[in-house]
């Protein structure tokens, strides 16, 4: 004789077995680009036109792409579960290739599409991070690619495009990343991206445009800086970084002008570096930045003091952020010049180490053929 649930009938009583073994729905976490963190939600879709979640039973809820840093989905993949394993116990390799493995399968057969949409552009966007930590400029470049043209509606392009012209950049090929950034720029026009994105094109492309000279790429920024400061503080602490740099290039080439380009570098590197929300790419900047202020200003002969400071800060710099390659392999190289102007053996000696250095970590970048040049 069957046993039955009280008052159900056996219909009821299957739909309830049915449920009780089913996975329960489990919350997802958003962490927004301003430090926030949303809980406990679902994610319904995401894509270029915004990320959509419900908290609880709540209405539906759209974020603008540009305000989502990443989510956490409690459900996932058991083989992105396992890349994240490899990348948390410090193997990237097998993280890469568990993330490769994934996206093969999904580009062949697209089997988790309906029920993990997001996985097999995530699984492209985490595979060109560790890439990118591991200064595997050509890796990087072809996954971004794999985003860009795989997955057109991913949230993900935006930073596909701009994480490959930072590795074409990062390996000297201006022209390049200046093709890719107006690339990036077209499509924000095409598909009628926010602002904030078509704003991050134009302050990158004037960076890289070799037609600007110092003066005119210093009053480009500044134009770029006045639109972005009140709605878009991340971008604005870019721009006062990338000001300070063409503040120190002007110094640079005009001896005449130094001591006054590189006052008004340090004052844009302090304000960016002391700025809540800063992303770590402009905190790598503005203390680089610092360290070139007090390199630029020094004299060899009698201030040995600043090239000190100048050495810890650079030797910072290529500590703290490693990953940032286009600003430790810069900071390395100049911690080792640092070393060779202070002049005793065994700086000398240290300086050697540390191009070598460079060359090993760095291999590929501008800075990696600068160091090879500097070997004795």
């Amino acid at each position: 004789m069957m046993t039955r649930f009280p008052f159900f009938g056996p219909s009821l009583t299957a739909l309830l077995v049915v449920v009780a073994l089913a996975p329960l729905a489990t919350p997802d976490t958003i962490y927004k680009t301003n430090g926030e963190r949303l809980t406990d939600v679902t994610v319904e879709s995401e894509g270029l036109a915004g990320v959509v979640y419900k908290a609880g039973r709540g209405a539906a809820v759209t974020l603008a792409v540009e305000a989502v840093d990443r989510i956490d989905y409690e459900r996932s993949p058991k083989l992105l579960v396992e890349a994240a394993g490899f990348a948390a116990e410090g193997d990237v390799a097998g993280a890469r290739q568990v993330y490769a493995d994934y996206l093969d399968g999904q580009l062949d057969s697209k089997s988790d599409e309906r029920r993990f949409p997001w996985a097999a552009p995530y699984a492209a966007r985490r595979a060109l991070e560790l890439a990118r930590t591991e200064q595997d400029w050509a890796g990087v470049i072809a996954l971004a690619d794999t985003i860009i043209n795989r997955f057109p509606d991913s949230r993900h392009v935006p930073d596909a495009f701009l994480a490959k012209a930072d590795a074409q950049a990062v390996q000297g090929a201006r022209a390049d990343a200046s093709a890719t950034l107006g690339a990036f720029a077209a499509l924000v026009q095409s598909k009628s991206l926010p602002t904030y994105f078509g704003l991050e094109a134009r302050l990158g492309q004037v960076m890289m445009g070799a037609e600007l000279t110092p003066a005119k790429r210093l009053e480009a920024l500044e134009k770029v800086a006045a639109e972005v400061r009140t709605d878009f503080p991340r971008l604005y602490l870019r721009a006062l970084v990338a000001r300070g740099e063409t503040h120190l290039q002007i110094a640079f080439d005009d001896a005449g002008q130094r001591t006054a380009r590189i006052a008004s570098a340090r004052a844009l590197f302090e304000e960016a570096e002391s700025a809540s929300g800063a992303d770590t790419r402009t905190r790598a900047g503005a203390k680089a930045g610092l360290a070139e202020c007090l390199f630029l200003g020094a004299n060899p002969e009698t201030d040995q003091a600043e090239l000190q400071r100048a050495r810890d800060l650079y030797l910072r710099v290529a500590v703290l952020y490693p990953e940032e390659a286009a600003y430790a392999a810069r900071s390395l190289y100049f911690a080792a010049r640092c070393f060779d102007l202070l002049g005793s053996p065994e700086d000398k000696i240290r300086a050697q180490r540390l191009y070598r250095e460079v060359q090993r970590k760095y291999e590929g970048t501008t800075w990696a053929t600068e160091a090879r040049n500097q070997r004795r």
